[in-house]
């Protein structure tokens, strides 16, 4: 016997070429043989071996929630029509666009790119701004 399955209490090699994981429970071991390289052994394994093929995911029915966020972000759905999650993902990049929209030197650059937001959008980014505007005075 190896030193590893004398160290291993929870394993133990039977002779009959069987691994013991737990009592009561066996487990083929695999074998010393080396294994036959041909194609017709290869091409009959794989005729045995494949699986039955899927229908879809699950994404093939909905859409991805980042998709959702994306849709939200660049105007083509309104934030208030979703779930309270997509509006909580949002609400992190509403209030990115915000502070960069804060972070311009004049009030012109920051009513233009204010502009820029999508029309879905604007009002919500519109709020953030005059909350963080508030909170910096």
């Amino acid at each position: 016997m190896s030193l590893l399955w004398q160290t291993l209490p929870l394993f133990a090699k039977s002779s009959e070429g069987t691994t013991q994981s737990l009592p009561g429970k066996r487990v083929k071991s695999s074998s010393s043989k080396p294994r036959k390289s041909s194609a017709h052994s290869s091409a009959s394994h794989s005729a045995r071996t494949q699986q039955p093929k899927l229908l879809g995911s699950i994404w093939d029915f909905i859409d991805r929630p980042s998709k959702k966020i994306d849709d939200v972000m660049a105007g083509k759905i309104a934030l208030k029509d979703q779930d309270k999650s997509i509006q909580s993902a949002c609400s992190l990049h509403i209030y990115h666009r915000a502070k960069e929209i804060l972070n311009l030197k004049t009030k012109d650059e920051r009513k233009l790119e204010l502009e820029n937001v999508p029309y879905l959008l604007r009002s919500e980014v519109e709020k953030e701004v005059r909350r963080l505007w508030n909170d910096k005075s």
